[in-house]
């Protein structure tokens, strides 16, 4: 027989061919492969931490007590600086809503002296120019009664 005519008489044969039921063994195959990983993860683990555990075993790192001392000093620093920081940003708040408030009560006499018509601002001139006046006024006296004094006692000294 010929390789060809060997093909078709199998060809034939088995295109009708359909197979009954499931192929038994398939999920135990399935189970082992998945077991033989799992356990392969495991090991190469296992492995794993073998080696960096021989590699760190002979590592020590020095010793130094004061070591907690140095720490316990900066690390009180720090909550003094956290401290700090809270108080001085409590007193800009503190500050920012004292100036809002000042400007919001003092809007009314701000905006009322920029409405002040002419006439206000002249009284309050001439009423300023009298005092003036009252000022110069006791000034003088003042100084008439020291000259007038000292008249008196120049007088006095040459009789």
């Amino acid at each position: 027989m010929t390789d060809k005519n060997f093909d078709d008489i199998l060809k034939h044969k088995l295109d009708g061919f359909r197979q009954s039921g499931e192929v038994q063994g398939w999920d135990r195959l399935q189970q082992s492969l998945e077991l033989d990983k799992a356990l392969t993860e495991v090991e190469s683990d296992t492995a794993f931490d073998h080696k960096i555990l021989e590699e760190v075993k002979d590592v020590n790192a020095p010793y130094d007590p004061s070591s907690w001392d140095l720490l316990q000093k900066r690390m009180k620093e720090q909550a003094q600086m956290r401290r700090r920081i809270i108080t001085i940003k409590s007193l800009e708040a503190c500050i920012a809503l004292l100036l809002i408030f000042s400007v919001w009560n003092f809007r009314e006499v701000i905006s009322s002296k920029l409405k002040k018509t002419d006439h206000q601002e002249v009284f309050a001139q001439l009423s300023e120019s009298e005092e003036n006046r009252a000022v110069q006024k006791e000034i003088q006296k003042l100084y008439s009664a020291t000259l007038d004094s000292k008249l008196k006692s120049d007088v006095n000294t040459i009789k």
